[in-house]
């Protein structure tokens, strides 16, 4: 699942807010309930003056999302001109989401999106065809315990019996590192 990276305006740092959950508090920003921006109550006020249209509740950005073939898709829906993204004005009012794009909202704080993944280890979701271990190249059961490399996406075993995705450095097939407690590998911090 993606997530934004939002500035603490209390501690100052950089945090992740999963999107998709239920919705978070952060001082006057309400993040994200099922994806919807709303802007701060006196910034609401002040282009409620302007702008007789704005609701008190309405969004002024959501974000949305789809699956298909086991890929997420997501998209920024946005009130034209109350939305910057990567610096441009989002003018036609929907647009298409990549890892690390920029979000400013009325002019206000940069949230960043992110599609990076953390390394886990979860049961192996069943699958049409048998998923086979890159690194030990057996069957991966339904339901064993496995992760998803976050680089290419491949499942590798993680039992007592078969750690396949820690037993070395790096992911089988791609250069991800295989810590479960590595972190993420960008943050906004990095720009």
């Amino acid at each position: 699942m993606a997530q934004l990276w939002v500035r603490d305006p209390d501690a100052g740092e950089w945090a992740v807010v999963p999107l998709g959950r239920e919705p978070l508090m952060l001082g006057d920003w309400i993040l994200p309930k099922a994806g919807w921006f709303h802007l701060p109550a006196d910034e609401r006020r002040r282009r409620r003056l302007i702008d007789r249209r704005l609701e008190d509740d309405m969004p002024v950005a959501s974000i949305v999302w789809s699956m298909q073939d086991g890929r997420e898709s997501w998209a920024l829906i946005a009130t034209p001109w109350h939305v910057r993204l990567n610096g441009f004005v989002n003018a036609p009012g929907l647009r298409a989401l990549q890892d690390r794009d920029e979000i400013r909202i009325g002019g206000f704080e940069k949230f960043y999106f992110s599609t990076e993944r953390l390394a886990a280890v979860e049961p192996c979701p069943p699958s049409e065809r048998p998923l086979a271990c890159p690194r030990c190249r057996q069957t991966i059961e339904p339901g064993a315990g496995a992760v998803c490399c976050p680089g290419c996406g491949v499942w590798h075993h993680e039992t007592p019996a078969l750690p396949c995705w820690t037993y070395a450095e790096r992911c089988a097939l791609c250069p991800q590192d295989t810590s479960l407690d590595a972190g993420y590998q960008w943050t906004p911090e990095t720009l």
